[in-house]
């Protein structure tokens, strides 16, 4: 049935509001609204309805297929974002209703919202399914690898550190070297050499991080193939020696790591020891008699040592004499007699990384870490890598030298103590766990100077051992013997201690009555062995005295006079020649006239005590006559 037409007014007309009507009509037959005031165009300007039906699924596959790929990119159209906008304000609406279903979270492009949750599940997949893909990409360069094509893999796995992430592509490149050098069963030398070879490329190329990340990983290969090739004989702990041998020999790594791997194997020398230190020798022996002979020497002194020992079949063994026979023409410098050294292939070697790497090396790219680095990366920090936290050097150091586990002191109640003595800094914990687990004083006083603190760190060990001192619940001569050694190994501590007694004296309200008798025996065992003399007084105003710095000193001169008379009467007459301390004689005097002779009790204690005050005046005025 044909529909009748509205006829518009003269003025829509004239004023070209026709075609807007037009429109409007359109879009309001959505909503129900205007629907008899639909405008039907007559003539050859009018539409069939097949063809207005084909237009319309012509426009809404090329519109699906527009939002579709601004869907793909992250990009919405305008048309995309009202329709997000009004579905968003719509659900909205429902949600104070309180009638929400989850079709009302559709977006535009019909699929469904997806929670939080579910959207990292989602990308952590796809990450996953991208590491995948790269190890998969970082194998087949690998498993290509040979001595021609280096430099071309070199590049494109160089490359693959510019997309993708470092971290990600130092573990994959890791993987994959082990995963193709260390067997069961003995690997080539020439992929181990191509493999060390693209690794340096790239130590010089990407950074040392490539190359310190590799070697803290395979330092942790050889603690668990050592450990099994103890158990079971297999060719994996002699691959990973040769990776550090390959590594040494491209100067790569220092000269420090490759002793501490002699010396592990020097310790007990069984066959798989026997192997691996001949493996090592064999290859960077003489390098290592260039770089450090007095280390060298040291390890020989320590073989012929334990050969010495060694009963006499062990002697006869064919391995253990090739051994010995290897190490005493490393000695001497006889190279001949050194068996499968093979001089002209390690030049050969060096040779061809200098032309890969050219105006690309660093004198300082070495790395110079030790093994116990190495292994106890995790535990102490990285030092070797710019930005990384590192806190275990003193602390490390300091559990050599107690001779204590590195995990066990960590967790041990030593270091809990140390916090709760306000031991704020990694320099004051070492110390005071050096303290805590020495011997005697001697003992400590090695084992400080072994920590080689310099400057304001060696000052760190006077605050610790005062404070140590202090916080005794009854005094402990250790700290007092301890520094009178340290006062009489070097002025510098006597200078450190002058400065912190003066710090104790400002605080002396502050301080408790245990502290103050501990601070005043210290002081007194100075003065008498002459680690410190009493011009540390001279700051000290005795007419202006309050009532804890009366007790304190009080306590320190009353001490001090019951010691034998040559004995105090030396200690007041090392101050009694400088005219710069006449005002602290002065004070003395007066204070002990004043407070000891007049608060004496008893009049039998009055009167030794007299006499002692005299003695010690007539020291004090010696200079005088």
């Amino acid at each position: 049935m044909k529909k009748t037409t509205k006829k518009l007014p003269a003025t829509f007309r004239d004023e070209g509001l026709d075609f807007l009507l037009e429109v409007t009509d359109r879009d309001t037959t959505l909503n129900g609204f205007g629907r008899d005031a639909e405008v039907q165009e007559t003539g050859t300007d009018s539409e069939s309805e097949g063809e207005q039906e084909k237009k319309r699924i012509a426009e809404d596959r090329g519109s699906q297929q527009d939002h579709d790929l601004f869907q793909e990119t992250g990009i919405l159209r305008s048309d995309d974002y009202r329709e997000m906008t009004s579905i968003t304000s719509n659900s909205s609406e429902k949600e104070h209703d309180g009638d929400m279903d989850s079709d009302d979270l559709e977006l535009a492009s019909g699929g469904k919202y997806v929670p939080p949750q579910l959207r990292q599940l989602s990308q952590s997949s796809k990450q996953t399914e991208n590491f995948r893909k790269l190890h998969r990409v970082v194998r087949g360069l690998v498993n290509r690898l040979s001595e021609t094509n280096v430099k071309v893999i070199a590049e494109e796995v160089e490359h693959l550190f510019h997309e993708n992430s470092r971290n990600h592509m130092n573990e994959t490149l890791t993987d994959c070297l082990l995963a193709s050098c260390v067997m069961h069963s003995r690997v080539g030398d020439q992929i181990l050499m191509d493999s060390i070879l693209l690794l340096g490329i790239l130590h010089n190329s990407v950074g040392v991080e490539v190359s310190s990340y590799f070697l803290e990983v395979l330092a942790s290969k050889l603690e668990d193939v050592y450990e099994q090739d103890r158990k079971e004989p297999t060719k994996a702990a002699v691959n990973v020696i040769m990776l550090f041998s390959f590594l040494y020999t491209l100067d790569m790594i220092h000269c420090r790591l490759v002793y501490d791997l002699v010396r592990k194997f020097v310790a007990s020398l069984s066959e798989l020891d026997i192997e691996l230190l001949l493996t090592l020798l064999c290859w960077v022996g003489p390098q290592l008699r260039r770089d450090d002979p007095h280390a060298l020497k040291d390890i020989v002194v320590e073989v012929e040592m334990k050969a010495a020992s060694m009963s006499h079949e062990i002697l006869e063994d064919s391995r253990v004499k090739f051994m010995l026979d290897t190490i005493m023409a490393l000695k001497n410098n006889n190279l001949r007699k050194m068996h499968h050294y093979d001089p002209l292939r390690i030049e050969q070697y060096k040779q061809r990384y200098r032309d890969l790497t050219k105006g690309k090396r660093s004198t300082e790219s070495q790395l110079r870490m030790g093994l116990s680095d190495l292994l106890n990366a995790d535990k102490c920090g990285r030092w070797w890598v710019v930005g990384s936290s590192w806190s275990g050097g003193l602390i490390a150091k300091a559990v050599k030298l107690t001779g204590h586990d590195m995990s066990v002191v960590s967790d041990s109640k030593l270091v809990m103590l140390a916090h709760q003595q306000r031991m704020s800094s990694d320099v004051r914990r070492t110390v005071f766990c050096v303290l805590m687990s020495s011997d005697d004083y001697l003992d400590a006083f090695e084992k400080l100077l072994k920590l080689n603190l310099k400057n304001k760190q060696a000052r760190e060990i006077v605050h610790v051992v005062v404070d140590c001192c202090l916080q005794e619940c009854v005094f402990n001569p250790f700290y007092s013997y301890l520094s009178e050694r340290l006062c009489q190994f070097s002025r510098s501590y006597q200078i450190t201690f002058q400065y912190n007694v003066w710090d104790q004296l400002k605080a002396m309200p502050s301080l408790t009555d245990t502290n103050r008798r501990n601070l005043a025996k210290l002081l007194i065992h100075l003065f008498i062995t002459k680690a410190l003399s009493m011009s540390v007084l001279k700051v000290v105003d005795f007419s202006t005295l309050d009532h804890p710095s009366v007790q304190f000193y009080t306590f320190l001169l009353l001490n001090l006079l019951k010691e034998p008379v040559k004995v105090f009467q030396a200690v007041f007459a090392r101050i009694s020649a400088l005219s710069e301390l006449q005002h602290l004689r002065e004070g003395l005097c007066m204070f002990m006239h004043h407070y000891l002779l007049e608060k004496a009790c008893k009049s039998e204690d009055k009167k030794k005590l007299r006499e002692m005050v005299r003695l010690a005046e007539k020291s004090l005025q010696s200079s005088d006559k």
